[in-house]
């Protein structure tokens, strides 16, 4: 599965927000614990019980919501329009 996403903006900050059909089609339900791992193209979210970052979320809607300098890091910016891929459970982020 893959689908485009604009980088919004919450008090200034660049925001990254999921929710739903992406996450689950990665098996991510509300609870998960993952971490982020940058490379050249952006971050991927890796699955990982120790990880430093939960889904959020109810049900059959989890949600990720990535802010500020997790996405500067990414060198994201608000307007840019960014890919989502799922790839086997990862979730990979890219301009």
């Amino acid at each position: 599965m893959k689908v485009n996403r604009k980088i919004g903006q919450n008090k200034q900050r660049p925001r990254l927000w999921l929710e739903g059909k992406i996450l689950l089609a990665a098996g991510y339900a509300p609870g998960d614990h993952y971490d982020l791992e940058y490379n050249s193209n952006g971050f991927s979210l890796i699955p990982d019980r120790q990880g430093a970052r939960k889904v959020s979320g109810k049900g059959e809607k989890p949600i990720v919501d990535i802010l500020g300098g997790a996405i500067e890091k990414a060198d994201f910016q608000h307007g840019d329009v960014v890919t989502v891929e799922v790839v086997r459970d990862l979730i990979v982020v890219s301009l």
